[in-house]
C-alpha cells in the first residue's frame, strides 16, 4: 500500500503524541507505522568550562529548546593554583607536579623560577626551583525531559480481500525464506551465517513491518472486533545475539511466531467474509 504522507508528531507524552497523530487522520486514512524518536524520559547532559557559568552554557547547548528543565547541578568547581617544586631538572619537576595535581585537574605548565647551584664537591649545592600551574575545569549537569516524538506514516486502508491476499503472500514468503535458510544452516559453513543474518533482517523489517501495517488496517476495518484486537503487533528482537551463538531454536521460534501471527489474522478476517 502506498504511503500518503509522513509526519513527526511531538507532545508531552507518547500517549498524547499518538492521540495527536490519530487526530490528523481523515476519511479512510490509517496509521501505518509509528516510530518512537523520543519517549519523553529524563535525560541528563554534562558541560565543562573555565567557570561554572561557562560549563552551564556548554550543557545548555545540548538541551532541546522545547524540553522541560528538571535540575541543574554543579559537579566540580573550577580551580587555578600555583605551587613550587624543587627538582634537579624539568622532567623530574613535571613528574613531581603531576603527583600533586589532584583529581580532575590538569597540569598546565612547569616553569623554572630560580636556577639551582651545582656547588663545589657537593658543598653549597641547591636544586632548581620550579613554579607549577594547575587548572581544573568546572563540570555541571542538567537534567531535562524532552518532548515525546513520533515519526508516523499514514496511508489508506485496503479492502478486506486485498488485506487477506497480502497476508497470505506474506506467510508464503516467510515459509519459503526459512526453508532456504535451513538448507544453508545444515552445511555448517559461513554461507549459513550469512543466510541467517539476511533472513532475520528480512523478518525484522519487511515481515514485521508489513504485518503490523496490515493488522492496523484490519483494526480500522473492524474497530469493535475483539478477535482482531487480541492479536498483538509483531515485536521481533534484534538478531545479533542469536546469530552469534547460532541459536537455531530461538530463530525457529521467531519465524514460527511470525507465521502464527499472520495465520491467526487471516483466520479472523476470513470469518468476516461469511
Amino acid at each position: 500500500m502506498p504511503i500518503k504522507k509522513e509526519l513527526d508528531v511531538e507532545a508531552d507524552s507518547l500517549e498524547e503524541a499518538r492521540k495527536r497523530a490519530r487526530s490528523t487522520l481523515t476519511g479512510d486514512e490509517v496509521l501505518l507505522s509509528q516510530e518512537v524518536i523520543s519517549d519523553a524520559g529524563t535525560v541528563t547532559v554534562t558541560g565543562v568550562g573555565a567557570t561554572i557559568e561557562a560549563a552551564f552554557e556548554d550543557a545548555e547547548r545540548k538541551v532541546p529548546h522545547n524540553a522541560l528543565l528538571l535540575a541543574r547541578r554543579e559537579l566540580v568547581s573550577p580551580l587555578e593554583r600555583t605551587f613550587e617544586i624543587t627538582a634537579s631538572d624539568e622532567p623530574t619537576a613535571k613528574s613531581l607536579a603531576e603527583k600533586c595535581t589532584g583529581a580532575r585537574a590538569k597540569l598546565e605548565s612547569v616553569v623554572l623560577k630560580t636556577p639551582g647551584r651545582k656547588g663545589f664537591l657537593g658543598i653549597g649545592r641547591r636544586p632548581n626551583i620550579y613554579t607549577a600551574r594547575v587548572l581544573r575545569r568546572a563540570e555541571v549537569e542538567i537534567s531535562f525531559r524532552p518532548k515525546a516524538k513520533l515519526h508516523v506514516r499514514i496511508g489508506t486502508v485496503r479492502s478486506l480481500s486485498e488485506i487477506i491476499k497480502s497476508l497470505t503472500q506474506l506467510s508464503e514468503m516467510v515459509c519459503d525464506k526459512w526453508g532456504r535458510v535451513q538448507k544453508f544452516f545444515a552445511t555448517g559453513e559461513l554461507a549459513a551465517l550469512m543466510a541467517l543474518a539476511a533472513a532475520f533482517e528480512l523478518l525484522k523489517t519487511a515481515v514485521a513491518g508489513e504485518f503490523n501495517i496490515l493488522l492496523e488496517e484490519a483494526r480500522h476495518l473492524f474497530p469493535d472486533d475483539e478477535n482482531t484486537a487480541l492479536i498483538e503487533p509483531l515485536e521481533l528482537g534484534r538478531p545479533g545475539r542469536a546469530i552469534d551463538r547460532f541459536d537455531k531454536p530461538l530463530m525457529d521460534s521467531q519465524f514460527a511466531a511470525a507465521v502464527d501471527a499472520v495465520d491467526r489474522l487471516v483466520r479472523v478476517l476470513e470469518s468476516k467474509k461469511r
